[in-house]
């Protein structure tokens, strides 16, 4: 019987930074390859990009958007053969906004 045998690949990459003190961002990439001894891959994409804006010393907003992206199907079984090529893809992504407002009224308690 033979021994399966993967070969991880993996990287990473970001930058970020603010500019004037008023704006701010952020992105980052990341890939995760897992590939077996017979050419049969499983890759993850991964990504994010963060940007902010910062109205004033309270009040601050941020979008964020997320995007990952699998592919392959590595042990998908096909009429109860190994399916060297078998192929699968999956995306999902995300949108998000924050607002961030520290306003507040200062309560004063007397004793």
């Amino acid at each position: 019987m033979k021994e399966a045998r993967f070969r991880p690949d993996h990287w990473r990459a970001s930058v970020d930074g603010g500019l004037a003190h008023r704006i701010d961002y952020s992105f980052t990439a990341d890939q995760f390859e897992l590939r077996r001894v017979s050419q049969r891959r499983l890759s993850c994409h991964t990504g994010a990009v963060n940007l902010g804006y910062r109205f004033s010393d309270r009040t601050s907003i941020h979008g964020i958007f997320r995007v990952r992206f699998l592919r392959g199907a590595p042990g998908q079984v096909f009429y109860g053969l190994t399916d060297l090529l078998g192929h699968e893809t999956y995306r999902d992504s995300a949108v998000s906004v924050h607002l961030d407002d520290r306003a507040y009224i200062a309560i004063r308690s007397s004793a």
